[in-house]
């Protein structure tokens, strides 16, 4: 089977070196993923997730590549959506990319009770 040609992956961009970015839901998974590849490409990353202990081990593998920050927040909470765009513009000092990544996990909606499913409309939508 012949290797796939990666460079065909994405979009042809203008060096990310520099830019400053906000991703929520930074500290696991895809969102933790997105944020160390773009502080390897020299961009600035602020990230936001709701575990300190995630937040932390997230920091520590996004430093070994470039520059990171972020914060503890529920993006459930419209005060607590402040508090991570205060936070990241001061240690971004601007923005360039946003990546909205966080979510509640997605359990089956005839199952759910009624204020879970209003929690994960407002992380996942409103946010």
């Amino acid at each position: 089977m012949p290797v796939p040609n990666i460079s065909n992956a994405h979009t042809e961009q203008s060096t990310l070196r520099g830019r400053r970015a906000v991703i929520t839901g930074g500290t696991t998974g895809i969102g933790r993923a997105v944020a160390v590849l773009l502080a390897s490409y020299g961009t600035k990353v602020f990230v936001c997730g709701r575990d300190q202990q995630h937040l932390q081990d997230a920091l520590q593998r996004i430093r070994d590549v470039g520059e990171g920050d972020g914060v503890i927040v529920d993006l459930a909470d419209d005060e607590q959506i402040e508090q991570l765009f205060e936070g990241a513009d001061t240690y971004l000092n601007g923005l360039d990319i946003v990546v909205m990544n966080a979510a509640a996990p997605a359990n089956a909606l005839m199952e759910i009770e009624h204020e879970s499913l209003l929690y994960q409309v407002a992380t996942d939508y409103t946010a």
